[in-house]
C-alpha cells in the first residue's frame, strides 16, 4: 500500500509538491542516516525510471515543449532528494523532497518508516542545548510549489480552486500531507497532529505545537510520550513554501542580547511593536559551537521560519540583523562590528526556485543524459551529508 492509495485525489496527484522530514537524530558514528538517505535516492531513481505503482498520468501533465526546450515525462513521475542536512551539536538532521505528490507522499513515507524501524529515540537528543522536538519523526511538512503553471484544461482542478480559493498545489500539498499521517497512524507509533491546509482547522504550526505537543517547553519532550514509542509527529502543509534562516550569534552575545534580534525580526511584531519582518517566525536556541582549538563554547542562534517568503525575505532578515547591529554598543576599536556580534547567517533547507531548477535539469528529453545528472545530483547531496554529519561542512 502506497501513501498515496487511498487518499490522495486523482487531480492532485499530478500536482508538485516539496516535502521537508525533520528527524531528531545526528551522530558522525553511525551509518544508519546515511543509509536512510541512499535508500530514499534509490526509491527516488525507480520511480523516475519505473513510475509510481499508484499512478498513472495519462494527461495533466505541467510542463511542455515550450518550457525551455524541456517536457515533463507523462508516463513516468518525477520526485527527488534535493538536499539533505545534518547539524551533529542539536542531534537533527532533515531531508527535503520535491516531485510529484503523490511520489513524494510515497518516498516520504519510506523514509519514515525507515526511520522509525531503525532509529531508536535519543534521549540525549531531548537535552537542554539540543533543538526543540517532540519525537523521532518531529516534523513532516508538505509545500505548495506554485510558480509551476497550471493545465487550464482541467476543469477539476480548476473548479477546486473556485470552490476553495486555493492553488492546485496547495490542494496537492494537503492531500500528500494527510495521506503521510494516515498511513503513519495506522502504524500506532507516534501521535499524529496536523496543522495548516492538512488540518481541518486551518492550525498554524505554532499552534499546534503549542496546544498539542511540548515542543515550546524547557524540557522538550511530549505530554503523550508514553502513548506512542517514537514521540509526536507534527504533519501539515503551509500555505506557502516555508524557507529556514539561522543567525548564529557569537560568543559575545548573551541570551538576553540574543533575545532581541529574535523579537526585531518576528513579524507578530510588526503591529504591536513597530519593527518585525511580515511572516518570520523566530525562537531564540543554544548552540554548542566547536572553536579551530575543540573547544566547546554556548552560542545561541536566531532561528527563523520564512511562512511566506516573496513578502518576507531573507534578504530582508539579513537587513534587520545589520539595522540590528547599528543599534547595539560594541567595545571602542572593533575593526568588524558585525563579526564581533554575528558569527555566521545560514540557510536550511531549500528554496522553491531551487527545487524547480533542479527537476527541471533532470527532465530533459535525454534519458541517457537525465541519467547522469541524476547519477551526479545524488552523489552530490550524499556527499554534503556526510561531510555535515563529520563536522567538514557546518
Amino acid at each position: 500500500m502506497t501513501a498515496s492509495s487511498s487518499a490522495m485525489s486523482t487531480y492532485s496527484e499530478a500536482q508538485f509538491v516539496a516535502c521537508n522530514i525533520y528527524i531528531s537524530s545526528a551522530s558522525s558514528t553511525n551509518s544508519t542516516l546515511q543509509n536512510l538517505l541512499k535508500a530514499a535516492q534509490d526509491h527516488c531513481r525507480s520511480i523516475r525510471e519505473k513510475g509510481s505503482a499508484s499512478t498513472e498520468f495519462n494527461d495533466g501533465g505541467i510542463g511542455n515543449e515550450n518550457q525551455g526546450g524541456r517536457c515533463w515525462h507523462k508516463e513516468k513521475s518525477t520526485v527527488a532528494v534535493i538536499h539533505a542536512f545534518a547539524d551533529v551539536p542539536y542531534k537533527r538532521s532533515s531531508f527535503h523532497l520535491a516531485g510529484h505528490s503523490d511520489c513524494v507522499a510515497d518516498v516520504a513515507l519510506n523514509l519514515i518508516l525507515n526511520s522509525f524501524d531503525q532509529i531508536d529515540v535519543d534521549s540525549e537528543a531531548q537535552g537542554a542545548n539540543a533543538h526543540p522536538s517532540v519525537g523521532l519523526v518531529d516534523h513532516v511538512s508538505v509545500m505548495p510549489m506554485v510558480t509551476y503553471p497550471v493545465e487550464e484544461s482541467n476543469s477539476v482542478m480548476l473548479g477546486d480552486i473556485c470552490e476553495k480559493g486555493l492553488h492546485p498545489s496547495q490542494l496537492a500539498a494537503a492531500d500528500a500531507a494527510r495521506a503521510i499521517g494516515s498511513s503513519i497512524n495506522e502504524r500506532g507509533l507516534v501521535n499524529v497532529h496536523y496543522y495548516g491546509l492538512a488540518c481541518p482547522n486551518r492550525k498554524s504550526l505554532a499552534k499546534v505545537r503549542k496546544e498539542k505537543t511540548a515542543f515550546f517547553n524547557s524540557d522538550s519532550t511530549s505530554p503523550n510520550s508514553d502513548a506512542s514509542k517514537k514521540g509526536d509527529c507534527t504533519i501539515g502543509a503551509p500555505f506557502h513554501f516555508v524557507e529556514n534562516y539561522n543567525i548564529r550569534m557569537s560568543t559575545n552575545v548573551g541570551l538576553a542580547q540574543a533575545k532581541t534580534l529574535t523579537q526585531f525580526v518576528r513579524g507578530r511584531n510588526i503591529a504591536s511593536r513597530g519593527y518585525g519582518i511580515e511572516g518570520v517566525e523566530a525562537l531564540t536556541l543554544p548552540y554548542q559551537m566547536c572553536s579551530a582549538s575543540g573547544e566547546e563554547n554556548l552560542v545561541y542562534e536566531v532561528a527563523c521560519n520564512l511562512t511566506n517568503p516573496r513578502k518576507g525575505s531573507v534578504n530582508d532578515i539579513e537587513e534587520a540583523v545589520d539595522k540590528w547591529i547599528g543599534q547595539q554598543t560594541p567595545p571602542s576599536a572593533i575593526d568588524d562590528v558585525t563579526r564581533y556580534f554575528v558569527h555566521k547567517k545560514y540557510r536550511v533547507g531549500t528554496t522553491e526556485k531551487q527545487c524547480i531548477d533542479t527537476l527541471m535539469n533532470g527532465c530533459s528529453n535525454n534519458d541517457t543524459l537525465n541519467s547522469q545528472y541524476w547519477s551526479d545530483h545524488d552523489d552530490g547531496v550524499l556527499d554534503r551529508f556526510q561531510q555535515y554529519l563529520t563536522g567538514q561542512q557546518a
